[in-house]
């Protein structure tokens, strides 16, 4: 049987209404389709029961289903009647799987189960639980009664039955049915929001280059072989499991980094496709060798050389790329680490930034610039004392010009690393105004670069709804968005403001919507051009715009978007 059922508790719990029972069915059909068999049902389940009975019978998936069902109640003839009832509701005439729900009356409900097994009504037997406190009993039923089945709870937060009761259920060959396999969605809330492990990145990577290895060699097998009806089954089963595959990784990361599942499966879904036709000519060859006369399958081998150095060789350009990537990390959480109140701020952005930069339908090496510009981004702050950094008070004109400097100061001590010259552009300008009125070099529109465009919006939302020394009461996401559309077009690219909207950092958050029109450019912005890094700052803390980064007492344009109104500051 397949490793995935089909549970029906609360999901399968629906009326006879179409727009209830459509989505169901649809689930079924697609879980028939794709070779699930397995579907668990109980009478405690409401009209479970009813609607799998019907759907099965409407989409004639009876014979490709292995129905379970229980028997939940006190006394032979209210056993009995139940499972009549769960045998018309389920339309069946032979069960495939009789359980006694959580070991209700279990040694009154047995003997029937027993006695129906014999009468070839029910296929197998079995008992069920889902507690931990009730695994002595369950273990003491396991060693004394001859059982088919046993179904019990088990995760990787609830592991406790692999102690004595699955052992116990090999020595004595009986069936292991798993529930709460996510612990009742508690393992979701566990694992959201934080980060993968270092290790995770390069598992992924390599599992899924591992698979178009495999694949290649497979669809070579399938291009000597004709279209019966076992290649074609094979075939279905090679794409099912590639596809299973690169959805249980996608899963585990969207998962992880709380990523919409969707983003991350279309982005893991790219890379193998590309990777599998990438391979499609190799597998031709392999299948041409193969039909030399003389040469036979050992001639494929010829092919194992090349395809273990390939695997070597991208097992090195993975660790290569994580060590590079853990370098900048730990160099961005350095800078952070100065301010107690910026910890993880650079790996916040970066994520925000990446999200805007996937809606945005960014390529692979756009987004690898946001990731790594995202994490260095204030790498220049290395330059600025504490005593300007951590202030709490309003800065005076020269420690302005000393914070506005750090751009420029990042971008240079980043320049001579080669390999991070397309994050450059992200570092030194992301401090643009849309309108021309940042700093360093009041670029204006669509002169500024579109990724440092994309970080000045993660990064000013980052900092909006984070505390800071200046203002220790943070924006509420749905204050910080509102900010962010009132200041579209003059702050900030419209167009990106657009697409933050759509990820999942404001979800279910109230849009203002964008502006009517876009508000004038201000004249002396226009006028001034590219201008110096000291005129653009000075400029900046004397000329003290009233926008998303304006200090509390009127001094800073530019820089992170804070509160307005109650305060906001330019660090």
């Amino acid at each position: 049987m397949p490793v995935v059922g089909l549970g029906t508790w609360q999901t399968f719990d629906v009326g006879s209404a179409e727009s209830e029972r459509a989505p169901r069915r649809e689930v079924i059909r697609e879980f028939v389709r794709l070779g699930g068999s397995v579907v668990d049902s109980s009478p405690m389940y409401g009209r479970s029961e009813n609607v799998v009975g019907d759907l099965t019978t409407e989409l004639d998936a009876r014979q490709r289903l292995f129905l379970a069902t229980k028997v939940w109640t006190s006394g032979r003839e209210a056993g009995i009647r139940q499972m009549e009832q769960s045998f018309k509701r389920l339309r069946t005439e032979r069960m495939d799987l009789m359980q006694i729900h959580n070991l209700v009356d279990w040694r009154t409900q047995l003997v029937t189960l027993k006695q129906w097994k014999e009468q070839g009504k029910i296929r197998y037997i079995g008992v069920t639980h889902y507690t931990e406190s009730a695994y002595d009993e369950l273990a003491r039923v396991l060693q004394a009664e001859a059982l088919d089945f046993v179904q019990l709870n088990y995760s990787i937060a609830e592991r406790a039955a692999e102690r004595r009761l699955l052992p116990l259920a090999a020595e004595r060959h009986i069936a292991v049915l798993v529930n709460r396999p996510f612990a009742q969605a508690d393992l979701f809330s566990k694992v959201r929001g934080k980060p993968l492990p270092p290790w995770m990145t390069a598992y992924g990577l390599l599992l899924l280059f591992d698979w178009t290895v495999l694949s290649t060699i497979a669809v070579a097998r399938l291009w000597l072989s004709g279209r019966t009806q076992a290649t074609v089954a094979k075939r279905r089963m090679q794409t099912l499991g590639l596809a299973a595959a690169t959805t249980n990784v996608s899963l585990l990361v969207a998962f992880r980094t709380d990523r919409p599942f969707r983003a991350v499966l279309y982005g893991d879904a790219r890379s193998v496709a590309a990777n599998l036709l990438a391979l499609v000519p190799l597998a031709w060859l392999m299948a041409r060798v193969y039909l030399i006369p003389g040469a036979g399958w050992w001639a494929t081998l010829l092919f194992a050389l090349p395809l273990y150095t390939t695997r070597v060789a991208h097992h090195r350009f993975v660790e290569m790329r994580e060590m590079f990537t853990q370098t900048i990390a730990s160099l961005a959480q350095a800078v952070d680490k100065r301010d107690p109140f910026t910890s993880n701020h650079s790996k916040r952005v970066m994520m925000i930034a990446i999200d805007i930069g996937r809606v945005m339908r960014l390529g692979e090496p756009e987004l690898e610039a946001l990731e790594w510009g995202g994490l260095l981004h204030d790498v220049g702050k290395i330059g600025v004392p504490d005593n300007i950094l951590l202030k709490q008070e309003r800065l005076t004109r020269d420690e302005r010009m000393k914070m506005n400097a750090h751009p420029v100061l990042g971008a240079e001590i980043i320049a001579p690393v080669t390999k991070l010259a397309p994050e450059l552009p992200i570092i030194r300008h992301h401090h643009e105004w849309y309108n021309g009125s940042g700093y360093p070099d009041r670029l204006i529109g669509d002169e500024i670069p579109k990724l440092a465009r994309v970080l000045h919006v993660a990064d000013a939302f980052e900092a909006m709804t984070a505390a800071r020394p200046y203002r220790m009461r943070p924006l509420t996401p749905e204050q910080a968005l509102g900010e962010l559309r009132k200041f579209a077009g003059i702050q900030f690219d419209p167009s990106v403001v657009d697409a933050f909207v759509k990820t999942g950092w404001v979800e279910g958050i109230p849009d203002p919507g964008r502006e009517p029109e876009l508000r004038p450019v201000p004249l002396l912005s226009q006028a001034a051009g590219s201008m110096s890094m000291a005129t653009s700052s000075s400029m900046a803390a004397a000329t003290g715009g009233n926008g998303a980064g304006a200090h509390p007492n009127g001094t800073g344009a530019g820089g992170k978007l804070v509160e307005v109104g109650t305060g906001a500051d330019v660090r």
